[in-house]
C-alpha cells in the first residue's frame, strides 16, 4: 500500500521551510493556533490536487513556492510554481524523472497514478477526498444527508450499480416515451399535412392528359410545318416545270444535228479547198488571151459555183443547228435534274396531276422529235448537193487534166507567156 512518507513545503504561506514525516497508518497533525496546521494540509492538496487556484498562498516577499511529497516506495511528486513556471516533477521508484507543464486547473493522470490517492465519487457525481481531513471536518458521512450516506454505502456495498441501472433504464424509458410521442404527433401532423395534398392526384390526371394533348399538337405542328415545305416545293416545281416547257418549246427540230454537223463541216473544208482552186484556176485564166477557148470549155463551173454557194449558206444554218443542239443538250439536262427532283414528291397526292402532265410534256417532247424528220429533207438536199459537187469536181478534174494536156502541146506559161518544160506544167498542176 502506497501511503506519504515525508513532506517539504518551500515558501508555503507561514512556512519558509518545513519538513514533516509521516508514518505509516492515520498521522495527526497537532499544534497552537496559527501556527500553520492548516498549511501543511493545503500544501498536500495543491501539490496532489492541484487546489487551490491561483498564487495567494506563497509567502509574502517570496517569488517561488514548491511543495514536494515523498512517498514509501521511493517516488516523489513536487508540485513548482513561480512568475513565470508552473510545473509537476514526477521522480518515479526507478529513478526516472518526468516534468510536466500545460495542465492549468488539471492533474496530469501520472501524478495520480504514482500518488494512488484520487477523489473518490461517492454519489452522483460528487467526489470526495477520503485520505484527507481539515480541522473543522465532521466524521465520514456523518455530516452528508442520508441521501448521500445511502448512496455512498451502496457504492461501497455493489448495489449503487442496481440503482445505476435502474435510474438510467427509467431516463431512458422517459426519454423513448418522449420520443414516441413526439414522432406519434409528428405522423398526426404529416398525415394531416398530405391530406392537404389529396388533390394532386386529380393534378396528376389533368397533366398526363395535358402533356398528351401537347404531344399531338407539336406533332401537328410538325407535319404542318412538312407539307408547308413540300407545298412550297411544288410550287417550285410547277415554276420550272413551265419554264422548261417553255424552253422546250423553242427547240422542236433537234436532233441528229451534232453528226450531220460533222459530216457538213467535212464538206464544207472540201468546198473552201476546192473553191481555193477555183480562185487560182480563174485568176490564170483571165490573164491568158490564149486560154479563151479553154475557158469557154469551163462553163459547166457556175454550177459548181453556185452548189459551194448553196453548201456555204447550208454550213451557216448548220452552225445555227450545232449551236441549237448544244442548248438542247443543256436543258435536256435541266429537264432530266428535274425529273430526279420531282421522283421525291411522287408519295404526295397532289403530285398525281403534275406527273400526268410531266408525262404528256414529255409525249409532246417525243412528237417533237418526230418532227426532226424535217431535218431528213435537209439532209437528202446536203446528199443530193454532195453527189452535184463529186459531179463538179470529177468534172473539174478532167478540165484540169484537159489543162494540163494544152500546156504541154503549147509549151507556155499562161501567167508570163514564157515557155515552160514539164517540171514546171507539173508544179502548175499540184499548185492547182
Amino acid at each position: 500500500m502506497n501511503y506519504i512518507k515525508k513532506v517539504i513545503l518551500k515558501n508555503f504561506q507561514s512556512h519558509k521551510f518545513s519538513e514533516i514525516e509521516f508514518d505509516d497508518g492515520l498521522n495527526v497533525i497537532v499544534g497552537n493556533s496559527d501556527s500553520g496546521k492548516t498549511a501543511i494540509l493545503r500544501a498536500i492538496k495543491w501539490a496532489l490536487y492541484n487546489v487551490p487556484d491561483g498564487d495567494s498562498f506563497i509567502r509574502e516577499g517570496e517569488k517561488e513556492v514548491s511543495v514536494k511529497v515523498i512517498f514509501n516506495n521511493g517516488a516523489s511528486v513536487e508540485r513548482l510554481k513561480s512568475a513565470s513556471k508552473n510545473l509537476y516533477i514526477l521522480n518515479k521508484s526507478d529513478g526516472e524523472e518526468m516534468v510536466f507543464s500545460g495542465f492549468r486547473n488539471t492533474v496530469p493522470n501520472e501524478i495520480m497514478e504514482a500518488s494512488g490517492m484520487f477523489k473518490v465519487n461517492i454519489y452522483q457525481d460528487k467526489e470526495t477526498i477520503i485520505n484527507l481531513a481539515e480541522q473543522l471536518d465532521g466524521p465520514f458521512l456523518l455530516t452528508e444527508s442520508p441521501r448521500t450516506r445511502a448512496g455512498a454505502i451502496g457504492r461501497l456495498t455493489g448495489v449503487n450499480l442496481i440503482d445505476d441501472a435502474l435510474r438510467n433504464t427509467l431516463i431512458d424509458n422517459r426519454s423513448l416515451q418522449r420520443d414516441y410521442k413526439k414522432i406519434f404527433d409528428d405522423i398526426k401532423n404529416v398525415e394531416e399535412k398530405i391530406k392537404e395534398y389529396d388533390y394532386i392526384k386529380d393534378k396528376l390526371i389533368l397533366r398526363d392528359r395535358l402533356l398528351e394533348i401537347h404531344n399531338k399538337i407539336r406533332t401537328k405542328k410538325e407535319r404542318l410545318e412538312e407539307f408547308k415545305n413540300l407545298s412550297q416545293k411544288l410550287e417550285d416545281c410547277k415554276l420550272k416545270k413551265e419554264s422548261l416547257k417553255n424552253i422546250l418549246a423553242q427547240y422542236l427540230h433537234l436532233d441528229k444535228i451534232e453528226k450531220d454537223t460533222n459530216e457538213l463541216k467535212l464538206k464544207i473544208l472540201q468546198c473552201t479547198n476546192l473553191k481555193n482552186i477555183f480562185e487560182l484556176y480563174s485568176k490564170n485564166i483571165s490573164k491568158s488571151h490564149e486560154q479563151k477557148n479553154i475557158l469557154l470549155r469551163f462553163n459547166s463551173l457556175d454550177k459548181v459555183i453556185l452548189i459551194c454557194k448553196s453548201l456555204i449558206i447550208a454550213i451557216k444554218k448548220i452552225d445555227q443547228y450545232h449551236q441549237t443542239f448544244i442548248n438542247l443538250a443543256f436543258i435536256e439536262k435541266k429537264l432530266e435534274d428535274g425529273k430526279v427532283y420531282l421522283k421525291k414528291f411522287e408519295n404526295l397526292d397532289k403530285l398525281t396531276t403534275k406527273d400526268k402532265q410531266l408525262e404528256s410534256l414529255i409525249d409532246s417532247l417525243d412528237k417533237m422529235n418526230k418532227s426532226f424528220s424535217d431535218l431528213e429533207v435537209l439532209k437528202n438536199l446536203i446528199s443530193k448537193e454532195k453527189y452535184d459537187f463529186e459531179s463538179a469536181e470529177k468534172e473539174f478534174n478532167n478540165r484540169v487534166c484537159e489543162y494540163q494536156s494544152v500546156l504541154e502541146h503549147l509549151k507556155i506559161c499562161p501567167t508570163c507567156f514564157s515557155k515552160i518544160d514539164d517540171e514546171v506544167i507539173r508544179r502548175i498542176r499540184e499548185n492547182i
